[in-house]
């Protein structure tokens, strides 16, 4: 099955930018929230928000998520895909790792490093 990658806009009262992945026209935040609630993480569900290019270096969005330019030296960094509501990647994030094989890029390994103990 293909999936399609769009992104959200979002605008705080500060006038900071933010963008949420979306897939299939739906914001993954919703999507992990939902997951949360049915697998009864709800200490809490949800409390994500969009990424705020003003606060982290992401290159451009389509780039990022799709694993272009996620290493850093020897290093594989993960990927943020959220952040917190508040804005900051940092506070309640949701990362993982994108790999790439052959003419297919997979989103996996996603953790929220708050609740290590959450099975995603």
């Amino acid at each position: 099955m293909t999936n399609v990658l769009s992104f959200a806009r979002d605008e705080f009262e500060s006038g900071v930018i933010a963008f949420m992945p979306c897939i299939d026209g739906e914001p993954f935040g919703d999507i992990v929230e939902r997951y949360e609630r049915l697998h009864g993480y709800t200490d809490p569900a949800g409390g994500y928000g969009g990424l705020v290019p003003a606060f982290y270096r992401y290159g451009p969005a389509t780039a990022y998520f799709l694993g272009i330019d996620t290493v850093h030296g020897d290093y594989k960094a993960p990927t943020y895909f959220l952040g917190c509501q508040c804005g900051e990647v940092g506070c309640w994030p949701i990362e993982g790792n994108i790999t790439v094989e052959d003419s297919e890029v997979v989103w996996g390994e996603f953790t929220n490093p708050y609740r290590p103990e959450r099975d995603y």
